[in-house]
């Protein structure tokens, strides 16, 4: 089905929710489409990972002491990270600066003053594209409701920001500066100036929005989910420490290299007959949880028939080896192999979807939450938030493994509905290592 891209088209009738401000690359097929797809692929090459691998670890570090020297709160972590990965997002993809608040950083031209920092503006908006997609924009200008008011606030805002950063790189080229390597950007830029392009400013619009939207709100949720996990598999989280530590050979984080390292690191851990136009939803959850190709040991939750996914996590499923255990799983690279040399099975893996329209910036993605993941837990370790003793910290992983199963949701991406207190500490300051599990 992802390979038969001239037979199986994208709805883009339903995909239009994502054309907040223009045309996207995600929301068009057929020639449209394939414009869009050849202006923005061309910049996502070893510059950019390079960028991403050195932001994410740059942002990491920061976070690291944000997180250990903050108390916890209710949607805190989360908001760290999203914080976070917008700022590699933005920073590598778009060249614009952002500050440890989310406001815009530019060199040439002042930004707009607005009611909304230049991330707050993206992350509300992004939350309200659906209240977007369905009013109409004069309704949504002047309807009394609040909400009405927020989307319109925070859709003005974000527009505000996309046109700074276009004047930004205007005055850029007009003092004579063209970079070496063009970021997704100045490749938007470039195709809206170039008459044999002829790239909409809509749609330069349009693709800025969709590709922050895809970059920072997934590589957050990502990693929040895997931070809960592993503050809930405390040895699991040790054999991940350590094994950052056989490749950083105590380095610190700001000394590793993309070239050097990323590899390193990601090796360690980190034709149907369907009938004409039938909508298609590849159930990708699904397809990961197929024991067919990936084993899986569910615990069951007591008093609780579901089986609980997070209770029985098995990342060395993913790697070369014993796949249905941890035991014997070492650090050595020669031991554990990425992903590409386990044996996998096409199709089984696709998570960044597949064929054609596989997403463009899968590597970026994989980057980003290689270098974030290793230089946080290189130096701090994540816990469940527990008062008490071994038997609350059961309670409190029960309650998170139902509340991984039973309140996820998709909004933008699929995201926890709900709040798992989680403690950062310094590596060594553990408190819950020693609980067995």
């Amino acid at each position: 089905m992802t390979r038969r891209r001239a037979d199986v088209l994208k709805p883009v009738d339903e995909l239009a929710l994502l054309n907040v401000h223009g045309p996207t690359v995600t929301g068009s097929d057929g020639e449209q489409g394939r414009l869009y797809r050849a202006v923005t692929t061309g910049c996502f090459g070893q510059h950019m990972f390079k960028g991403a691998w050195e932001m994410g670890v740059e942002k990491a570090n920061m976070l690291a002491r944000r997180l250990v020297s903050t108390p916890e709160c209710p949607g805190r972590v989360k908001r760290e990270l999203e914080l976070v990965t917008f700022a590699v997002v933005s920073e590598v993809c778009l060249g614009i600066g952002v500050s440890q608040d989310g406001d815009m950083m530019l060199k040439r031209h002042r930004p707009h003053t607005g009611s909304m920092s230049y991330w707050e503006s993206f992350a509300v908006s992004a939350d309200y594209m659906g209240v977007t997609y369905l009013t109409p924009k004069p309704v949504l200008k002047w309807s009394p409701f609040k909400i009405h008011s927020i989307a319109s606030t925070s859709n003005s805002e974000w527009l505000g920001y996309m046109e700074d950063m276009i004047e930004e790189k205007r005055l850029e080229r007009e003092a004579g500066v063209i970079p070496k390597d063009a970021n997704l950007l100045d490749s938007l830029y470039s195709a809206n100036l170039d008459p044999k392009v002829k790239l909409e400013y809509e749609a330069v619009l349009g693709n800025i929005w969709v590709f922050v939207l895809g970059g920072f709100h997934t590589s957050a949720n990502t990693l929040h989910f895997i931070l809960i996990l592993l503050a809930m598999h405390p040895s699991i989280q040790r054999t991940l420490q350590q094994s950052i530590d056989a490749v950083s050979r105590e380095r610190n984080p700001s000394a590793w290299s993309h070239s050097g390292d990323f590899p390193s690191f990601l090796n360690s851990h980190h034709r149907a007959i369907i009938p004409p136009h039938t909508l298609v939803l590849a159930n990708t959850s699904a397809v990961h949880r197929n024991p067919a190709h990936w084993p899986q040991d569910e615990a069951i939750t007591e008093g609780h028939p579901e089986q609980l996914a997070a209770l029985g996590w098995n990342p060395w499923q993913w790697l070369k080896g014993n796949q249905t255990s941890k035991t014997g799983m070492v650090s050595d690279d020669t031991e554990l192999k990425s992903l590409l040399m386990s044996g996998w099975q096409p199709g089984t893996y696709v998570p960044f979807s597949d064929g054609a329209r596989a997403c463009i910036g899968k590597r970026f993605a994989q980057t980003e939450l290689c270098a974030v993941l290793a230089t946080l837990m290189k130096d701090c370790s994540v816990e469940l938030s527990v008062d008490g003793g071994k038997e609350e910290w059961m309670d409190a992983r029960r309650e998170a493994s139902l509340k991984l199963s039973q309140q996820v949701g998709i909004t933008l991406a699929l995201e926890l509905k709900a709040h798992v207190p989680l403690n950062f500490v310094e590596r060594g300051g553990e408190k819950w290592f020693d609980v067995g599990i």
